[in-house]
């Protein structure tokens, strides 16, 4: 598809890295990311966006022995499917012939213009996307849908910003995580002791 020469327009590289476009922001990148779902005759596809803030991902994942550099450095501190940014649910761009390709470009790229672009330009500011992720409201989940790992993003960010009311921050988002009984708790807890 040449969604990526569309995409350059938006300051966005030309050539994808695992079917994602990366556009360097200061400290980190945005990036937008293509998932195909393959069928007997066709394919559909899907956009998502997200945000990466380099002090961010690298305060959250400094004690995680579970990835490797590699993976540590291509994580993303928050993201969402157009779709459900947009109309709120997965949407699906269908292509079932060659000549589909350019208007399917086309759908996309109004999408991403409409939708994702203001979504990367208005949270790749660090303090609306802790005011994003600090929130335990249902629709802040698409964002980050792991629960502790948006907590731990949200206390590293207040952190990092020099928030004075961080202990306060820390205690919420525990009670929310014990309330929900969340695999992730204990991992939170270890996080936020890291930082003391």
């Amino acid at each position: 598809m040449n969604v990526g020469e569309k995409l350059a327009a938006f300051g966005f590289g030309k050539k994808a890295k695992q079917q994602s476009f990366y556009r360097p922001i200061e400290g980190g990148w945005v990036a937008v990311h293509l998932s195909f779902i393959q069928h007997a005759d066709d394919f559909d596809v899907t956009v998502s966006v997200s945000i990466r803030f380099n002090v961010v991902e690298d305060l959250v994942n400094a004690k995680n022995n579970l990835q490797t550099q590699k993976e540590k450095e291509a994580t993303s501190t928050l993201g969402v499917e157009l779709g459900n940014l947009s109309i709120g649910e997965q949407k699906r761009w269908n292509v079932s012939s060659q000549e589909q390709i350019p208007s399917v470009a086309d759908s996309i790229l109004e999408a991403f213009d409409e939708f994702g672009n203001p979504y990367l330009m208005k949270y790749s500011a660090m303090d609306s996307a802790y005011e994003l992720l600090s929130s335990d409201e249902k629709h802040v989940w698409k964002h980050c849908p792991f629960h502790a790992t948006r907590a731990k993003k949200a206390v590293a960010i207040a952190k990092l910003l020099g928030h004075s009311d961080i202990q306060a921050q820390i205690s919420t988002r525990r009670k929310f995580l014990e309330e929900r009984k969340d695999f992730g708790l204990s991992d939170f807890v270890s996080f936020t002791n890291s930082l003391s």
